[in-house]
Order: C-alpha cells, then sequence, then structure tokens
C-alpha cells in the first residue's frame, strides 16, 4: 500500500487556502514538531555542528517553509542556553502562516530571526548561509522538483542541507489515524495524505544520490520521522 509515495496536492498547498483550515494545520503540525521527533532532530543535527566550530561566530540557516516558526524559535531558545547565536532567515508563502509566525516572533523578543514572505524557487538572497533547513517540507514535491531545489540551494548554502521529514511507513499512518481522528476532515485529510507523501530511507537515499559533488547520508529518526544530510562539496570544512 505504501510502496509508491503519493503526489497529489494537500488543501494547505493550495494559493486561496482557507485561513482557519492553515491555522487548524500548522496547530496540528507544532504538536507533531514538538512530540514526535521533527524539533529533536534540528537539535541533534546542530548540536553536533556547534561542537565543531567557534561559538563566537553566529551560524546562519535558512529556514525554508517555516511555517509558524516553531522550530526556528525552539531552536534559537536551545541555542543561547548554550551560548550559541542562530541567526535565522525564515521564508513561507501561506498567509495565515506568516500573520501567526510574525506575532510568535514578536512575543518572543528574539532579534536573530528574520521572515520573509518568498517562494524558495523565486528567492535571491543576498548572503550566503551555513546550512539550510526544511521540516516537513521536501515531501510536497515530487523528485525532479526535490533535486532541482536543493541545486538552487546549493549556490548559497555553504555547508549542508538538512531534510527532516516523514517517514512513510503503516506504523506512521495508522499513528496519525489515531491522531487526526477529532481533527476537522480537511485538517485529517492533509494529515493523513503527508504521511503518505513521505519517503522510505533508501529511496530518498537513491534520489538524493543522484545530486553530484556532495555527500549523503540518511538517517530513521523514529518511526514516523527520518533525516536526510546534503553536504556540498565547497572545499568548506
Amino acid at each position: 500500500m505504501f510502496e509508491v509515495r503519493a503526489t497529489e496536492p494537500e488543501f494547505l498547498d493550495a494559493a486561496d487556502c482557507d485561513p482557519q483550515l492553515a491555522s487548524s494545520s500548522y496547530r496540528f503540525m507544532r504538536l507533531v514538531n514538538r512530540f514526535a521527533g521533527g524539533t529533536r532532530a534540528v537539535k541533534s543535527f546542530l548540536a553536533k555542528e556547534i561542537s565543531k566550530r567557534d561559538h563566537s561566530r553566529p551560524i546562519s540557516i535558512l529556514d525554508i517553509g517555516s511555517g509558524t516558526c516553531d522550530i526556528p524559535l525552539a531552536i534559537t531558545e536551545w541555542a543561547r542556553k548554550k551560548s550559541q547565536r542562530i541567526e535565522f532567515t525564515c521564508i513561507e508563502t501561506n498567509e495565515t502562516a506568516l500573520k501567526i509566525a510574525a506575532e510568535n516572533i514578536r512575543k518572543s523578543g528574539y532579534d536573530s530571526i528574520e521572515l520573509k514572505n518568498e517562494d524558495l524557487l523565486e528567492f535571491r538572497p543576498q548572503q550566503r548561509f551555513d546550512f539550510a533547513i526544511g521540516s516537513m517540507f521536501f515531501h510536497h514535491f515530487q523528485d525532479d522538483q526535490i533535486l532541482r531545489i536543493i541545486e538552487k540551494l546549493r549556490s548559497y548554502v555553504v555547508r549542508a542541507v538538512l531534510i527532516n521529514d516523514l517517514r512513510r511507513n503503516s506504523i506512521n499512518y495508522i499513528s496519525c489515524l489515531f491522531l487526526v481522528c477529532l481533527l476537522p476532515k480537511r485538517v485529517k485529510h492533509d494529515a493523513l495524505l503527508s504521511t503518505w507523501k513521505g519517503f522510505k530511507p533508501g529511496e530518498l537515499h537513491r534520489l538524493l544520490s543522484r545530486i553530484e559533488h556532495a555527500d549523503i547520508s540518511v538517517e530513521i529518526l523514529n518511526f514516523s520521522r527520518l533525516v536526510a544530510i546534503i553536504r556540498f562539496d565547497h572545499g568548506v570544512r
């Protein structure tokens, strides 16, 4: 049943997505990130990277498809406790998410998170970034689109891209069925479809191995989440 990735769009992908639907969907995603490993995946990745670096220099991160910025906010708080400054540039296109994210950033008081209403494919940054992170972002795209996105990121990401996404399997799908049983119908539809649009580890590794001049690793985080790291050959150590 789950051998092939689903490709149909989610309600949330629509340019005219209903704000109430978007608000409910992003609220559910915040819970998933917090309790099902999404935020932990980013912390684990950055903890290893921080251990190799001079803490006196800020780390610059492009967070793509940031939603309501729950992960950048959580990571900023975590990094400050480690005396490491992280500067986030967060890009998002959903108007509801942007409004919620802007308010969340304002309330946090953090000056190291910049929010932009940008489509990644049209994004033309004036700076280079140490890392790019996409959390539950890449499953929205088909394979060839994923490769084009990563090649675009290569032009302004110095060290690595982290794919932090859903693992496609029956256990994740069945677990999601229980979690969303009381949610609105269209939120439930998108949540279940997202699990079917997720990745199998070997499948994702084979796809990313088509990228030239890059080191690829794919790891299982838990039954519902996997991470992939793409390190570009820029001669940076």
